[in-house]
């Protein structure tokens, strides 16, 4: 049988566990705290840690997580804030905020990456999002953003500026739709498109003036196919660092785009670039003049 003092010990020890497990859990603990105050403390769990849910951290969201950490779809106006979240994982938010008119805006302006499936039609036909922040997103996997933002109409502007890599499907008809969206699109530290990866992307964005896609290298099979559909306020558009390409890699890119006047490549992919599915169509831009003046 133990003596006294090693019962003392014992309970100690038993005693700074507890503290620690409850410190790890997000509320303080002081030392002065007697042992009777840790069931209170205990009791705080619930109402101050934050717990990571649908595969994204979201130690920074606010506002909409429950007490059991579960991520709230709003029944009022709200602006969704995810400041913070820099990754969304695997079915993160998959259909999480489809079809809800509620949400104004989302802030996203730490996301970096988003995984498979990540956003699948997350906010899908949320029209009453007027901005979405997607400044420092820089690789997007298969699926990650399929039908994401699709028929958010109210979308004003997008900065996809620090976009490096898309993968399969990865914006499939991610802004499809989005028929507010006016202006330049920067695109311009894109440098790889997976097959189907821009499948639709920006169809019907019939404000855009202009597309920055200066460091795009290469692209996959359908990675642009009518990408750019209906897109009427592009005049012109060039692909320098373009070096590579799949047989429809840009197969009806521009279709619709009836005022796009002119398509720059480089000079030495003019081989490859009339050889492609869709070339004897200017890929969809019938009253374009494609150039190979680049170098």
């Amino acid at each position: 049988m133990a003596t006294i003092a090693e019962q003392l010990q014992q309970l100690n020890d038993i005693k700074s566990a507890i503290k620690t497990a409850i410190s790890n859990r997000g509320v303080a603990v002081a030392d002065t705290d007697t042992f009777r105050s840790y069931a209170d403390k205990i009791g705080e769990i619930g109402e101050t840690v934050n717990k990571t849910k649908y595969g994204a951290n979201v130690d920074a969201l606010l506002g909409d997580v429950d007490e059991n950490g579960v991520l709230q779809t709003p029944t009022a106006q709200a602006a969704l804030n995810f400041a913070g979240v820099r990754e969304i994982g695997y079915k993160g938010l998959i259909y999480k905020f489809h079809y809800c008119s509620n949400i104004t805006s989302v802030d996203l302006s730490s996301l970096q990456s988003v995984g498979d499936q990540g956003m699948y039609h997350a906010f899908y036909n949320c029209d009453g999002i007027t901005s979405v922040n997607l400044s420092s997103l820089q690789t997007v996997d298969s699926n990650g953003l399929y039908g994401a933002f699709y028929g958010c109409s109210g979308i004003t502007s997008l900065d996809l500026s620090s976009l490096q890599s898309v993968g399969r499907y990865g914006l499939d008809a991610t802004f499809s739709g989005c028929t507010s969206i006016t202006g330049a699109l920067n695109l311009s530290s894109l440098q790889s498109v997976g097959d189907a990866g821009l499948n639709s992307a920006f169809s019907g964005c019939k404000g855009v003036t202009s597309v920055d896609l200066s460091s795009l290298q290469t692209v996959g099979n359908s990675g642009l196919y009518s990408a750019f559909r209906d897109c009427k306020g592009l005049t012109t558009i060039s692909f320098p660092s373009l070096i590579s390409v799949q047989t429809y890699s840009l197969e009806n890119t521009f279709l619709g785009c009836t005022n796009l006047a002119e398509i720059h490549f480089r000079a030495d992919m003019q081989a490859t670039i009339e050889a492609l599915t869709g070339y004897s169509s200017k890929f969809g831009a019938t009253n374009a003049t494609i150039y190979f003046d680049l170098q």
